[in-house]
């Protein structure tokens, strides 16, 4: 009898610097089990983790006492992110103005590569949010 292989996953990592280790082990593990590239687990990693890592950081200040909820899953048209956020005035990262590579090399600044990564890797991104939430989710068009 074959196994079935399970399509969705689900995280939960408190906002502190070190959660950010568990997600990418966590994203590695998750990916490796579906006929993903190195190269594309790679780039998926990056997005997933560069956005929760601006949570974190940015939004929690590192509070250990807060908590960000991730789900990945797999479709027949690619992979599914969705990072789930208590603290609905967090950063919007849909209507954020995405920099040119000149405008970054020119201020020089190291601010927003990350999110200029995340754009170019992920092909949608979309934000809800309510009164007491924040939803991002993300979709890599990928061929199984």
């Amino acid at each position: 009898m074959k196994q079935q292989q399970q399509w969705e996953h689900h995280i939960s990592l408190n906002c502190r610097r070190e959660s950010l280790n568990t997600l990418r082990q966590f994203t590695k593990d998750v990916l490796s089990r579906w006929a993903i590239t190195d190269e594309q687990q790679y780039l998926l990693v990056l997005a997933l983790d560069e956005v929760c890592a601006n949570l974190i950081i940015h939004s929690h200040s590192c509070n250990d006492s807060d908590t960000i909820d991730i789900k990945i899953s797999r479709a027949n048209d690619g992979v599914y992110f969705e990072v789930r956020d208590s603290k609905p005035d967090s950063f919007n990262m849909a209507l954020y103005e995405t920099p040119t590579v000149s405008q970054i090399l020119c201020e020089k600044k190291r601010s927003g590569i990350g999110l200029f990564l995340v754009k170019q890797i992920m092909d949608e991104i979309m934000v809800e949010q309510s009164a007491d939430m924040k939803i991002c989710r993300m979709k890599k068009k990928l061929s199984f």
